[in-house]
């Protein structure tokens, strides 16, 4: 289930969009553009994935819930320059496909 005001960003979309941290949603207020980087075993970046949030909390809720549909042990959420939270599989393991 998709965070209450949390948009996703596709990397094609982002190449037209603003800087990384300087977003507004057309519909609403503005929104802090949150990269969320996953990472693999090693604590590696493996993939990343843009969110559209207006809060950090919603940007946190986001990160959990794409956390949980990947096989990607851990995932750091950053607002530009500015690290904003670590996401990890409660079990230690990644979840069963």
């Amino acid at each position: 289930m998709r965070a209450p005001h949390a948009r996703t960003i596709s990397n094609r979309t982002r190449k037209n969009a603003l800087p990384v941290g300087v977003c507004c949603a057309p519909e609403g207020p503005a929104v802090s553009c949150y990269r969320c980087y996953f990472l693999d075993a090693a604590n590696h970046v493996a993939a990343d994935h843009f969110v559209e949030c207006e809060t950090d909390d919603l940007a946190q809720a986001r990160a959990d819930a794409l956390l949980a549909t990947t096989p990607y042990p851990a995932m750091e959420v950053w607002d530009g320059a500015r690290f904003v939270y670590q996401a990890k599989h409660h079990s230690g393991q990644p979840p069963a496909n």
